[in-house]
């Protein structure tokens, strides 16, 4: 089932007081759309301790790049950079297939290559793999994420090159 692209999307960084809508995001988008993927267990210890706090420290003391995507006022997605890895593209469940996660992902790109940072890598989810694999990353190994429980997660090692001319988009 194809969703219709979502046109009035905008991304800009975030602010601190965003950070309850992030957490939202990530809690709900991980509870709904990685359940075919991993097991009630991983998915708690992956999100059950995620906080609004967490995303204000990533904000001012870690230093991380957070782009929010949202419609119509309301946020409908994350992403994150640290250095030259992408921490995060989330979207609500509500907004996938729509082009608010492509839309997120590039806002990442653009910064990075503004860094400027010559390849990214990331570790993403084995659900996630598909789409960053559409966008041009390339899968280097699959692994497994130890979670500050101990509870392990399967994931995926990927990176991609960037290069200044692939990037016509505007967000």
């Amino acid at each position: 089932m194809h969703k219709k692209p979502q046109k009035n999307i905008t991304v800009r960084k975030a602010k601190l007081e965003d950070a309850e809508a992030i957490c939202n995001v990530h809690r709900v988008s991980v509870r709904t759309l990685c359940t075919k993927d991993y097991t009630p267990k991983q998915i708690e210890a992956w999100v059950g301790k995620s906080e609004p706090d967490n995303f204000r420290k990533a904000l001012v003391e870690r230093g991380e790049t957070i782009f929010v995507a949202e419609i119509e006022e309301l946020i409908a997605g994350f992403s994150s950079l640290f250095k030259d890895e992408i921490y995060a593209v989330y979207v609500h469940p509500e907004y996938t297939r729509r082009g608010v996660g492509t839309r997120l992902l590039n806002a990442v790109e653009k910064e990075a290559i503004f860094q400027p940072i010559k390849k990214l890598k990331l570790v993403s989810s084995t659900t996630a793999q598909p789409f960053y694999q559409a966008n041009g990353y390339q899968v280097v190994e699959h692994s497994f994420h130890t979670l500050p429980s101990g509870i392990q997660i399967p994931c995926v090692y990927m990176e991609k090159s960037l290069n200044e001319t692939d990037f016509n988009t505007v967000y």
